[in-house]
């Protein structure tokens, strides 16, 4: 009689973390040198779609315009994420210390996530004019709602268990917040602040489109008008590395300092959202 008995799966097999950033680049690379070839075998007009190639040269060529553009966005990006970060923080402080603050900010946050906040672009030229404050803000709006969310859900996922019990060694609310529930929620925050990253950039270079003599949202919206493609795409170009470049940053950090397991990996924001119920 045949032996009919199944083998013993063995060990999983290791997973390299690098398969997936291969994989990407050399998707990146594939998608390149298709569009490089369409562009080259079927005439299309640079004005329309210039290649991959004149695309570089442009990025070459205009290297110190396009690098003074890109830190005035680069930096009311970031100066945009560091505030909302801040305010996420703190809204998520006093929701934990009151029970008020937190029945007001719950609802609150559920609805104006939910709200395209680039189409609040006009009324932030009302309040702050044309200009670098106006970027900061769109930057600020575009990344607060989510971060708030984020965080706020990270910061209750943690086991009632274990507040009660540093609670009961006379732990203050701030105290359980600094010490106890921001720690553990860390790679949780940092996972958000990478998600935040392109939203930051989106909001600065909306404001710029809208009113601004500088930053990649007003090369792209000059080159656009006067339909330099080659610069157009170089601009975005540019947005997309500094986009990239941000995001590995904050990845390193994060896999070099923050090496204990996030407390919770969705961070959808469902507890606000919950609570605003």
């Amino acid at each position: 009689m045949a032996n009919t008995r199944k083998p013993t799966p063995g060990p999983p097999r290791p997973v390299h973390r690098t398969a997936r950033p291969i994989t990407i680049w050399v998707g990146a690379l594939s998608v390149l040198v298709a569009w490089e070839l369409i562009v080259r075998l079927l005439g299309v007009r640079h004005s329309s779609l210039p290649s991959p190639s004149r695309v570089l040269l442009e990025l070459w060529r205009e290297r110190a315009i396009l690098g003074r553009h890109a830190l005035i966005t680069g930096f009311e990006a970031l100066e945009g994420l560091f505030l909302a970060l801040f305010g996420a923080l703190l809204l998520a402080l006093l929701a934990a210390r009151s029970t008020g603050a937190r029945r007001i900010a719950s609802p609150a946050v559920s609805f104006l996530h939910k709200l395209p906040l680039v189409a609040l672009a006009p009324l932030i030229v009302i309040w702050f004019g044309y200009g670098y404050s106006a970027a900061v803000a769109l930057s600020f709006l575009t990344c607060f709602m989510h971060l708030a969310a984020s965080v706020r859900n990270s910061v209750d996922s943690l086991p009632a268990e274990t507040i009660e019990i540093v609670e009961t060694m006379g732990a203050s609310p701030t105290t359980v917040f600094l010490k106890v529930r921001v720690p553990s929620c860390l790679p949780s925050i940092v996972a958000a602040v990478k998600t935040s990253i392109p939203l930051a950039l989106t909001g600065a270079s909306v404001m710029e489109f809208i009113g601004s003599d500088a930053g990649l949202g007003y090369l792209m919206l000059y080159a656009g008008a006067t339909l330099d493609t080659n610069r157009l795409f170089a601009s975005l170009a540019v947005l997309l590395l500094m986009d990239l470049g941000l995001y590995y940053l904050v990845d390193a950090i994060q896999k070099r300092f923050l090496f204990w397991p996030a407390a919770d990996p969705a961070g959808t924001g469902a507890s606000f959202q919950k609570a605003g119920s």
